[in-house]
């Protein structure tokens, strides 16, 4: 029995992985379930198996994917002053849009807008109000942290956290938009550094 669970698991995580990329790259309204399970190496029932429906499977992408927070976790244990670990959050948050193709499959799934059915209508919206809560808190968590900035008098006089917080969640979802689109272009990854330093000298005291 636990053989079996593990197996649909893995299963599960396979199907999950193969709708986040058809998703990506077709948009909702685009993409037909025999393309995700051609893509997982699977059959159309193996889907229907764990995931009622296509709109079933689209609301578990978003649940499921969480790519960002680990990294930014660890970014803060690793320790120093505040500044330190605000400017290795920004690094490697940037780093992680250009080495993880999935991480890049999400933010082209959450920044496109897809078309949808209207018999999938309500998933969608669905899935909208659950994206919304994940900025809000995102918004929260950032504000949070920047106020710990202020505790430790590192940022300059004046400085709103909650200001603060939607600048850099513009700076950050803003870079990775532009890097999607022109990835030939330039390096997040070589730039990271110098991308941190712009953001925090506009903050910092």
């Amino acid at each position: 029995m636990r053989r079996t669970k593990e197996e649909a698991a893995v299963t599960r995580e396979k199907l999950i992985r193969a709708a986040l990329r058809a998703f990506s790259e077709k948009g909702y309204g685009g993409t037909r379930l025999e393309e995700i399970a051609e893509l997982a190496g699977l059959t159309r029932g193996a889907i229907y198996h764990h995931f009622g429906s296509k709109s079933e499977l689209y609301m578990a992408v978003f649940e499921t994917w969480n790519l960002l927070d680990p990294v930014i976790e660890q970014a803060v244990a690793e320790g120093g002053n505040w500044l330190e670990k605000f400017r290795r959050v920004i690094c490697r948050s940037l780093e992680l849009v250009e080495s993880n193709p999935d991480f890049q499959a999400m933010l082209e799934l959450s920044f496109q807008k897809p078309e949808v059915p209207e018999a999938d209508r309500e998933w969608f919206v669905k899935g909208l109000e659950m994206k919304q809560a994940e900025v809000n808190k995102a918004l929260d968590d950032v504000a949070a942290f920047f106020r710990l900035g202020m505790a430790e008098d590192h940022l300059r006089d004046g400085i709103d956290p909650e200001v603060a917080a939607q600048a850099y969640m513009g700076f950050f979802n803003g870079l990775a938009s532009v890097w999607l689109i022109t990835k030939e272009r330039f390096s997040l990854k070589q730039n990271a550094a110098a991308l941190a330093d712009i953001f925090i000298q506009g903050i910092m005291k």
